[in-house]
């Protein structure tokens, strides 16, 4: 059994190996650099290293690139290189049996088929299994960019970026994508984590909390759920997910934070224990590695609550459900 990230392209969906995945992200300004390798889109300062960022559409040969300020980009870690890769949308995780991969790329030809372990059915879709080691197609040159030091991307700016890969931009999307940039770059003087774990960062009512990525099934999209008498107020009602009934709650108020407000459209499937739970959320913001000798313990120890941390110089809370909900969920019965 495998963990894959699921990516979309336009109206096409592949399955990515979550393995190598290190932070997913919205997508923030590239830098143009001249003379770079062909698939080069641009690059950023991530972790104070220049990181090479391609275009998975590009990749496949499927399409000329154009992005969009609501794209995605996933840094990986793969044969020796750190890149970015640019998606319309990181999705969903989810496992995909080792022997349910079909090797024979039935009804992709060159060059996407040049690109993939294989194909896999899952649920009714039949999904594109991408293999990492076909991303890098010049893996010196790559660690060669990554190599080098930001300053030399100093004298640059983002307006080459806009003008071939998003012509459209206007300029409060401009403004946005560079803010973003801006940002990452102000990270520059700290290390890269190592080993570290991988917290999926949402937002629960109005604070941005992270969940451990292992503990997460799917993202859905939730219509309005039907209540459920005399169940703690945590609860709020089930929906029908593929036929089966999901158990729907907000987790605002046991973690002390301001409930969500307003339509409730987005969920987390997690998985605890023998059972599958709803995790209402405002939004998703990325995925990101934590080295675990930045958890900042909580001051009184306190059910789920593993501890807090800098992300991006903001204040997380880190969160582990099963704790969290095991506890709710017994003592208020």
């Amino acid at each position: 059994m495998t963990a894959y990230l699921q990516v979309r392209i336009e109206a096409q969906t592949f399955a990515l190996p979550l393995e190598p995945v290190v932070e997913i992200m919205l997508l923030p300004e590239l830098l143009c650099i001249p003379d770079a390798p062909g698939d080069v889109l641009g690059v950023f300062a991530w972790w104070g290293q220049t990181l090479p960022v391609i275009h998975l559409a590009k990749r496949l040969g499927m399409a000329q690139p154009r992005c969009g300020s609501n794209d995605n980009l996933i840094v990986l870690r793969w044969a020796g290189c750190l890149l970015g890769v640019v998606v319309n949308q990181a999705e969903t995780v989810f496992d995909i049996p080792d022997h349910q991969i079909d090797p024979i790329s039935l009804g992709f030809q060159p060059p996407v088929s040049l690109f993939l372990a294989g194909v896999a059915q899952v649920a009714d879709q039949l999904i594109p299994v991408i293999n990492p080691d076909s991303l890098v197609r010049a893996p010196e040159a790559v660690r060669e960019l990554a190599s080098q030091e930001m300053e030399i991307t100093a004298t640059l700016d983002g307006g080459d970026f806009y003008h071939r890969f998003m012509p459209d931009a206007d300029q409060k999307q401009r403004d946005k994508l560079r803010q973003r940039r801006l940002a990452l770059e102000s990270s520059q003087g700290r290390e890269e984590p190592q080993e570290g774990v991988a917290f999926t960062l949402v937002a629960i009512g109005q604070e941005t909390v992270g969940i451990p990525l292992n503990q997460i099934r799917e993202f859905i999209t939730i219509d309005t759920p039907v209540p459920i008498p005399f169940t703690p107020e945590f609860v709020v009602g089930n929906i029908s997910l593929r036929g089966e009934i999901l158990t729907l709650i907000d987790i605002a108020t046991l973690i002390d934070a301001p409930p969500c407000s307003g339509n409730k459209k987005q969920a987390l499937v997690v998985s605890i224990k023998d059972f599958y739970v709803g995790i209402i959320i405002a939004q998703i913001h990325d995925v990101v590695q934590i080295d675990r000798g930045n958890f900042r313990l909580p001051p009184e120890p306190k059910a789920g609550i593993i501890g807090t941390t800098l992300i991006r110089d903001k204040p997380t809370t880190l969160l582990d459900l099963e704790p969290l909900l095991s506890y709710h969920l017994i003592t208020e019965k």
